[in-house]
């Protein structure tokens, strides 16, 4: 139980720093957020993003630019932080330093897959939805966002219920 209250800890320390430096960073400091989503994007659609510094990758085919807004840092930090937590209440614990490292990595490579995901509905849904542009890519981020968060609880709820990772 002990161990659980010093990962809580340290989760929360974790929480309000990233959430301190995602506040004060610009858009090139979060680059290596945004170049591997801009070029999945780039490779589906089959176009070609260019970096605008101080701005973000713009798609001129498209018409749209993946900026510190689109990064998905909070998502992230959300993801990290449950992934984190579940894995250090299951009975056979990993040390913290592993937890901290694989629940990063991880976390990482899904807000990658989700931001993508994110950004390729907001570009295939809007005309179809006729309402104002901004909400429609808020109701869209949030759907997919609560999807991954939801599937990756069940998921490891399952997971955890049928001992593949106890």
């Amino acid at each position: 139980m002990k161990k659980n209250k010093t990962h809580i800890i340290i989760l929360i320390f974790v929480f309000i720093f990233l959430k301190f430096l995602f506040s004060i960073a610009n858009v090139d400091e979060i680059r290596f957020v945004l170049y591997p989503v801009s070029k999945t994007i780039d490779f589906i659609t089959n176009t070609k993003s260019i970096y605008l510094i101080n701005k973000g990758f713009f798609n001129s085919n498209l018409n749209f630019i993946i900026n510190k807004s689109c990064s998905g840092i909070n998502f992230f930090i959300l993801f990290f932080i449950c992934v984190s937590f579940r894995l250090s209440i299951l009975k056979k614990q990993l040390p913290l330093y592993k937890n901290l490292f694989f629940s990063s990595v991880f976390s990482l490579c899904i807000t990658y897959i989700a931001n993508t995901s994110r950004i390729l509905c907001s570009i295939n849904l809007p005309s179809e939805i006729t309402l104002d542009p901004k909400i429609t890519h808020q109701i869209i981020g949030t759907g997919v966002y609560f999807f991954f968060l939801l599937f990756f609880y069940l998921l490891f709820d399952y997971s955890l219920k049928n001992k593949f990772i106890k």
